[in-house]
């Protein structure tokens, strides 16, 4: 028997994917102590040639570009409402290319076709179910010994209403975020809790208070006093044993001698 498929009764199109706490994020994109922050610490494995996954309204773009007169980067973005303000941002830049959609929906896209120094995930990964095939699929994108560099919410107790109306899958511990990395070949060169100071706000804030959305107030309060304080702690204690975030640089294996 011939099997026989119709193929305009099949559905192709991508589902559409919203970000729910677009609010947040906007009120986020002015906490620039924070970003840079994290930047900072990821500078040492940032390449050239980068793949930013979940670009979001193109906060970090900017900042890489500040930071990489010259770079290339391809940002992805798969939310369809924040896909004019990524546009609005950064795409007047010659040197970004935007797409739209998931990096698995790209996968046969031209911008796609050449290996990065850098893909970056940053407040991204927590989003995605299948973490370690979306870190699988990143590496498979970058150049041996290029780097895939994480930041993402730790320490599952402190999950909350605002997890939930950010569509947060989990909020990591080491081990959970190691296995994801490991499962996808990675090697591991840092892996350190972030943030430390703003842990027990958060908790009181959002897990215990239930406070589901970021205002403008508490958002300048995190960036502009908690945020130095947090960056001084660590800076005497480089690897605190617990953070509202964890930080992972880890790197794809360069190909074995033959």
């Amino acid at each position: 028997m011939t099997n026989t498929f119709d193929l305009d009764a099949l559905d192709f199109e991508t589902p559409t994917i919203e970000f729910g706490a677009m609010g947040d994020l906007d009120r986020l994109a002015d906490a620039h102590n924070f970003f840079n922050w994290i930047l900072d610490t990821f500078e040492p494995a940032i390449g050239n040639s980068i793949l930013e996954v979940g670009a979001g309204t193109g906060t970090i773009t900017k900042k890489l570009l500040d930071r990489r007169p010259g770079c290339d980067i391809v940002a992805i973005e798969p939310a369809t409402n924040l896909w004019n303000q990524l546009v609005a941002t950064a795409g007047d830049f010659p040197e970004v290319d935007l797409l739209s959609g998931t990096l698995a929906d790209n996968a046969w896209s031209p911008e796609l076709t050449r290996s990065f120094d850098t893909a970056l995930y940053l407040n991204v990964l927590e989003h995605i179910e299948d973490d370690a095939g979306e870190l699988t699929t990143a590496a498979e994108h970058l150049r041996p010994g290029g780097h895939v560099l994480v930041f993402v919410p730790a320490m599952p107790k402190l999950y909350s209403k605002l997890d939930r109306h950010a569509g947060h899958y989990r909020r990591y511990t080491k081990k959970t975020l190691r296995a994801a990395a490991e499962a996808a070949g990675l090697e591991i060169q840092k892996l350190v809790y972030f943030d430390v100071v703003n842990a027990l706000p958060y908790w009181l804030v959002y897990t215990l208070g239930g406070r589901e959305k970021i205002t403008a107030s508490s958002g300048w309060l995190f960036d502009k006093v908690l945020v130095p304080m947090s960056k001084f702690v660590q800076m005497i204690m480089p690897s605190p044993p617990r953070g509202k975030n964890l930080i992972m640089i880890a790197r794809k294996p360069t190909a074995p001698l033959r």
